[in-house]
């Protein structure tokens, strides 16, 4: 892929970045995900986006798939609920998405407020109790 190219798919990553849409970063370095591992074009990204793309390739070695934007959008929507306390809302928020909470990444994604009232509900399974499911 030629310099300019990646040049400017890099400067979209940053800016998307910026503007903390993260899928729309996270999109992008896939097309240029092999170029992105050598350190000179590792460095044109800046602190969040080198975050992310860390984040990336770690995940992808450990095999875990990265969120979609529909289980992003549910995750800001607990964390809402959770920090106005509408228990109400959030119920009906966990019944159609239940399967998120599950995940092992998840927990960081989440408020300190909302870790609290999903623990104290029990909203988070252990691990023998996913595997005996």
């Amino acid at each position: 892929m030629k310099w300019n190219k990646i040049n400017d798919i890099v400067k979209k990553i940053n800016t998307a970045c910026n503007k903390l849409e993260y899928a729309e970063a996270r999109n992008m370095m896939g097309l240029i995900k092999e170029p992105l591992k050598s350190v000179e074009n590792y460095m044109l990204l800046n602190s969040n986006a080198q975050i992310l793309f860390k984040n990336m390739i770690k995940q992808e070695e450990e095999g875990i798939e990265p969120l979609t934007r529909l289980e992003m959008l549910k995750i800001a929507e607990i964390n809402k609920y959770c920090s106005e306390f509408d228990i109400s809302m959030l119920k009906r928020t966990l019944n159609t998405s239940y399967e998120v909470l599950q995940r092992p990444d998840i927990k960081m994604l989440l408020t300190i407020d909302a870790n609290v009232i999903l623990n104290s509900m029990g909203a988070f399974l252990t691990t023998e109790a996913i595997h005996n499911k």
